[in-house]
């Protein structure tokens, strides 16, 4: 049975308390939290499927994954508190910001932070929080299944469709311009299909009302026109 990346990390940070420790890191409750990861996991998966799709990130995603400690996923509670978060968050937000760049980090955080109400400084600890998650579940798979450069991708391609079902159609606009989609092409498409959706039903209204109008007109003529020839035919009579 194939994988679910979404479904693994959604787990990862349901397990005890980890929902509640990022969220007092980040100042949100802990649904809040859920919430929040919910739409700013997929983005990061959408752009990991995007770099790999040119063999330099491919390449550069592949030692990023393999660098991951493997003992990272089973503590995750602990690297939230104990003094230890600050640097976990940091390492996470260095970490993206290498693989996407600074500036792509940065409209992808504000993005998400627009989304789901955080303020940008929030949004970033959020990502910088789900950096080492998301890495850290590719090097488990990674090891587990012996892949390499390649093998990474096709792990990474073969979760489009769960990417796109899980990342909001709302945030995904906000990320059209960014090139974090860009491997997800059916995501690009909803904001065009979404603009179209509504000319055609506007044109469809108009046309409609037109249609109805002419109806209405040509309805009222032929009913003056049957009355005028009853008055002169009781008027012959």
């Amino acid at each position: 049975m194939a994988i679910n990346l979404i479904n693994v990390i959604t787990q990862l940070l349901g397990s005890g308390d980890t929902f509640s420790k990022l969220g007092s890191v980040i100042g949100l409750t802990p649904d809040q939290t859920k919430s929040a990861v919910s739409a700013a996991a997929p983005a990061i998966l959408a752009g990991l499927v995007s770099m790999v799709q040119k063999p330099k990130g491919r390449d550069q995603l592949a030692t990023a994954v393999r660098d991951q400690d493997p003992g990272l996923l089973d503590n995750l509670g602990a690297m939230l508190s104990g003094g230890q978060e600050k640097s976990f968050l940091e390492q996470g937000t260095g970490l993206l910001g290498s693989l996407f760049g600074q500036n792509t980090l940065g409209t992808l955080a504000g993005a998400v932070g627009k989304f789901t109400g955080l303020n940008q400084g929030s949004s970033t600890s959020l990502l910088g929080a789900l950096a080492p998650v998301v890495l850290g579940t590719l090097g488990r798979e990674q090891r587990k299944q012996e892949l390499d450069a390649d093998g990474l991708m096709h792990l990474l391609n073969d979760q489009k469709d769960s990417i796109s079902s899980a990342l909001p159609s709302d945030l995904a606009k906000e990320l059209g311009s960014t090139g974090l989609l860009s491997g997800i092409p059916g995501q690009l498409d909803k904001g065009s299909n979404t603009v179209a959706l509504a000319a055609r039903s506007a044109q469809a209204a108009r046309y409609s009302a037109t249609s109805a109008g002419d109806q209405s007109t040509g309805g009222g003529s032929l009913l003056r026109w049957i009355i005028g020839l009853a008055i002169l035919a009781a008027i012959l009579w």
